[in-house]
């Protein structure tokens, strides 16, 4: 009777698969209904987004939305966040519908990020804001600087997903990739934040390009969808008087002006950021750096890349991953270091890795640090307060370049 019973509750109360997922993925999207005709896999690009995180997972539903499986990273002494991101709605109104956190490595303070604060920091966002955002007060969450990181990279990557991969939504930066995949195609762009380039050109936005048995490309995006977009595509990596040559075009849409072409052409952007410390500078080559590459009084910290002038102008660009300091993730910081007359000209910062107070702390502080010093000897460490492990990574790439210039200038 027992077994009769077992067998009789077991077919009433039967729950199978799909209906056990539904009910799981409705805990973070309550109207979830897995649309089995979508794969489930991502787009292979996703899988690791340098830097920021990656998708693991997204799964559809019949309504439009989809709930993806991200880790963000960025977290407290280099863990990360993994979440379910619930994205949906009609273009242009597509919003993070919901969130939720499933786990994290090493983010000891993740408790103080409740489901409210979450909720209030991200649900009925519109996507466009969040794929436009930079970390800052909005995405500050309960004072836990690099857990908050963590998330907001994981919804950025959920975002970056619906916008380029799914075609939920447009954003100005997909609208103009997408007009210069048509004027390129099978090649793969990606966008490249750098003022030096757009500002001095006037575009709007600008990319690199790759493509299996091709050119590598520079891409210079100018308008916008309601105007029109126009783009100048040229070949990356040519020396300044490679780029003067007719043969430098690789491709170019209609209403390009003729001078815009030949600006495009002309621009270094190493030529640029250097003549605002050194006038003269006037070309680029490659230095040697067999010899000078590195030194062990500056730790972690190595030249990659020189650039040379006719007037005895360098430009030395090294990075540095100090930074160990009471839990502060060491980041790989990346500048441009300029000398001309044997002293230390300028500098420029190519990129911040993990290194989120050099700017309030130094950039905007310190404008002028170094500047002015004789490459003559080691130069004296500036302090900055709050900044220490920056700090660190600032000055050894500032003497690493000194080493490097005194070895081949001297």
């Amino acid at each position: 009777v027992c077994g009769a019973l077992l067998a009789l509750c077991n077919n009433i109360f039967y729950i199978d698969d799909e209906t056990k997922f539904n009910r799981a993925m409705q805990k973070v999207y309550p109207d979830f209904e897995r649309d089995t005709n979508v794969s489930e896999t991502p787009d292979a690009k996703f899988k690791d987004v340098a830097g920021v995180g990656n998708v693991s997972k997204v799964y559809a539903s019949k309504d439009g939305t989809y709930i993806l499986e991200t880790t963000g990273l960025g977290g407290f002494s280099s863990g990360n966040v993994t979440m379910y991101v619930a994205i949906g709605g009609q273009n242009p109104d597509v919003q993070v519908k919901a969130l939720v956190v499933t786990g994290n490595v090493g983010q000891s303070w993740m408790a103080k990020v409740d489901q409210k604060t979450l909720d209030k920091a991200y649900v009925g966002k519109n996507v466009k804001d969040i794929a436009a955002a930079q970390f800052g007060n909005s995405y500050k969450l309960n004072g836990t600087t690099f857990t908050s990181t963590a998330i907001l990279n994981a919804v950025k990557v959920a975002v970056s997903y619906c916008v380029d991969a799914l075609k939920l939504v447009s954003t100005p930066e997909s609208e103009a990739r997408d007009a210069a995949l048509l004027l390129l195609e099978g090649y793969t762009l990606t966008p490249v934040a750098n003022e030096a380039y757009t500002t001095e050109l006037g575009a709007s936005f600008y990319f690199t390009g790759t493509k299996d048995g091709a050119d590598d490309v520079d891409v210079y995006v100018f308008g916008d969808s309601a105007s029109g977009h126009k783009i100048v595509a040229v070949k990356a990596g040519l020396k300044h008087a490679d780029r003067l040559a007719a043969t430098a075009i690789v491709a170019k849409s209609e209403g390009i002006d003729n001078a815009l072409v030949e600006k495009v052409q002309g621009l270094s952007l190493v030529e640029f950021q250097v003549q605002k410390y050194a006038p003269n500078f006037t070309y680029d080559a490659d230095g040697d750096l067999s010899e000078h590459t590195t030194n062990s009084a500056y730790a972690n910290t190595q030249v990659t890349k020189v650039y040379k002038s006719n007037d005895g102008s360098l430009a030395i660009v090294a990075e540095s991953t100090v930074g160990d300091y009471e839990g502060y993730t060491p980041g790989k910081l990346t500048m441009m270091v300029v000398v001309a007359e044997n002293k230390i000209a300028g500098w420029s910062v190519v990129s911040i890795g993990d290194h989120s107070y050099f700017v309030p702390y130094i950039a905007t502080q310190k404008p002028n640090a170094y500047v002015g010093e004789s490459i003559t000897a080691e130069i004296a460490k500036v302090t900055v307060a709050g900044a220490t492990g920056s700090a660190d990574a600032f000055c050894n790439i500032i003497n690493i370049a000194a080493y490097y210039a005194r070895s081949i200038l001297q």
